[in-house]
């Protein structure tokens, strides 16, 4: 075949409609290009934001669900802290109670000496009134005994260690006037609920801060058992008398 020819066969073949490309893959290869736009992942990831902006919008901001827990949480703490502190004020208390002594206390009243005579003519006759705490009692009457008077005499308190110090006033019996105030002493006790025990030992008198002789007192503590507490400190006070 010549050139002529076979150039006139392509021709041919070129316009024949079987190679002619398939009009509906140009078609459709368009209308994916034109309408699938939205089909593909990209236009439906680009989407997804704007849905679950709109979810996220009718829901509470994150900082109140956050604080509002944090709210009674704190709250609990402080009533747990306030129940804690009142717990640790009532074991305090307790460990006090526990720690307080409680017994008798003896007083051993022996005498004076030194005292002012507040009787002009005649010897005075001083008694002791020993007060400790609520409890009061009295002594006997020295007659006539003046300046230097004996009573040898005991009084028993009931007590505990809240009780720092016994008073004892001396005062002279008259007979149709007042009693006339002689002086006082007193006397600590945080001695003998350590040592149990103090010999009859002199303590100053004074009246009006001044010194106005002195005063012979014995003491004796004896702790009582924790199973026989209960009685009031202003309980008892007997006296006995040597």
């Amino acid at each position: 075949m010549c050139a002529g020819a076979r150039e006139a066969a392509r021709e041919k073949a070129d316009g024949h409609p079987c190679h002619a490309p398939p009009p509906s893959s140009s078609c459709g290869g368009e209308t994916e290009r034109r309408g699938g736009a939205p089909r593909t992942p990209a236009s439906e990831a680009s989407s997804q934001p704007r849905i679950s902006l709109r979810a996220a919008s009718h829901e509470p901001p994150s900082e109140i669900r956050i604080s509002a827990p944090a709210y009674h949480r704190s709250g609990n703490e402080a009533a747990c802290s306030g129940a804690a502190r009142q717990g640790g004020r009532r074991e305090e208390e307790g460990e006090e109670e526990e720690e307080m002594v409680h017994g008798t206390l003896e007083v051993l009243l022996v005498g004076a000496k030194g005292l002012e005579n507040t009787d002009y003519l005649c010897n005075m006759d001083p008694y002791a009134v020993l007060k400790c705490r609520s409890q009061e009692q009295r002594s006997s009457i020295a007659s006539g005994k003046g300046s230097n008077p004996e009573w040898n005499e005991n009084f028993v308190f009931t007590v505990s260690d809240k009780a720092t110090e016994l008073l004892i006033k001396l005062l002279d019996s008259d007979t149709g006037s007042a009693d006339d105030f002689v002086g006082e002493a007193t006397i600590p006790l945080e001695a003998v609920y350590t040592e149990g025990s103090i010999p009859p030992t002199l303590y100053n008198v004074v009246k009006d801060e001044h010194y106005c002789g002195e005063i012979k007192v014995g003491l004796t503590f004896t702790p009582e058992d924790v199973r026989q507490r209960g009685l009031p400190e202003d309980f008892g006070g007997w006296k006995q008398s040597r």
